[in-house]
């Protein structure tokens, strides 16, 4: 089980990420990289799917980032983190998730 002090980072971590990630997609797009930009909102789609079965929400509920994708997986993981012990659990994975896309992407981002 994650300790409060650990899930707080984690949690800002991954807002942080996501927040770098929906930079990431604008520049691609304005850059004229939409392709990167697409693989990257592929990539967050599969994440969205994987773990969106385990709670019911409204996707669209909340739109702080700029991408649509982006904000889809920032609500899945705020559901999932407002769940039960469960849905914690899946929303520390979806945390871990965005963590590894986001070095991916930092990794291989085109220069």
């Amino acid at each position: 089980l994650q300790t409060k002090e650990s899930t707080m980072s984690q949690k800002e971590t991954f807002q942080s990420n996501l927040a770098e990630i929906d930079e990431i997609i604008i520049k691609c797009e304005k850059n004229g990289n939409k392709e990167f930009a697409d693989k990257i909102k592929e990539k967050l789609n599969n994440i969205f799917r994987s773990y969106a079965s385990e709670v019911y929400f409204d996707d669209g509920l909340d739109t702080i980032y700029s991408n649509y994708d982006v904000s889809k997986v920032f609500n899945l993981a705020k559901a999932l983190y407002s769940g039960n012990e469960v849905q914690q659990e899946y929303s520390y994975a979806v945390f871990r998730e965005i963590a590894k896309l986001y070095n991916d992407i930092d990794t291989n981002l085109p220069k």
